[in-house]
């Protein structure tokens, strides 16, 4: 099911000794980052293997359903000044870029099987939402990944690259806007500089995908 707006009509991270460590943590809750870490559905690893928040993300959906927005950091002439969630009107869930003057609906996909929302568009008891800042590509243009789930059994996660047009005439563009990744998983994701790997089950299997000539490749 693809959509703008949501309306009506082998071992992984868990097995790796570092990767465990930090679980614990979260799991303990005696460092800060766990703190930080709790209630997210996504997480950077970084080059040294360690679990962080990501530095540009938010929730919504979680705790309240008052739009939330997420500042971001585009560096091209024509460019976005942040990307907001919220519930659409009359029903439904919004993910709009906003321009000056201008709004967006993201490109986003959904699996038939996905049950994070009802069938009016709007989350279902239990889901949340989770939006970020991530350059697989490393080209200083990061995509942005948002990613629905409830935290245990049930997620997706779509990835969606902006193309900057040249004038601020054509900011309003759906094409500007490319979905470039959708993903199904459980509990989280991890976001590893070109790579999303996505645990399932219990015994530390995974799915991984890799940034590879402009587009996601099963890597695992």
């Amino acid at each position: 099911m693809m959509v703008s707006a949501i309306a009506v009509g082998g071992g992984g991270y868990l097995l790796g000794s570092q990767h465990e460590e930090n679980q614990a943590a979260f799991s303990s809750g005696s460092t800060g980052l766990a703190s930080a870490q709790e209630g997210n559905l996504l997480r950077l690893v970084d080059a040294g293997g360690t679990v962080r928040p990501l530095s540009n993300s938010k929730t919504w959906g979680k705790t309240s359903f008052d739009d939330t927005t997420l500042q971001l950091n585009y560096q091209t002439d024509v460019r976005p000044e942040f990307l907001r969630v919220g519930r659409n009107t009359p029903n439904g869930t919004r993910f709009l870029a906003k321009f000056p003057g201008a709004a967006v609906n993201l490109p986003l996909e959904f699996s038939d099987s996905f049950e994070g929302f009802n069938k009016w568009g709007e989350l279902n008891q239990g889901y949340y939402v989770q939006i970020a800042e991530h350059d697989f590509d490393s080209d200083d243009v990061p995509e942005i990944v948002v990613a629905v789930g409830d935290g245990l059994l049930d997620m997706a996660v779509n990835v969606v690259k902006y193309h900057a047009p040249e004038s601020s005439s054509n900011a309003a563009r759906a094409e500007n806007w490319e979905l470039i990744g959708s993903f199904s998983g459980q509990q989280k994701a991890y976001l590893e500089h070109d790579t999303i790997e996505l645990p399932f089950g219990s015994q530390g299997l995974f799915r991984e995908y890799t940034w590879v000539k402009r587009k996601f490749v099963r890597t695992d």
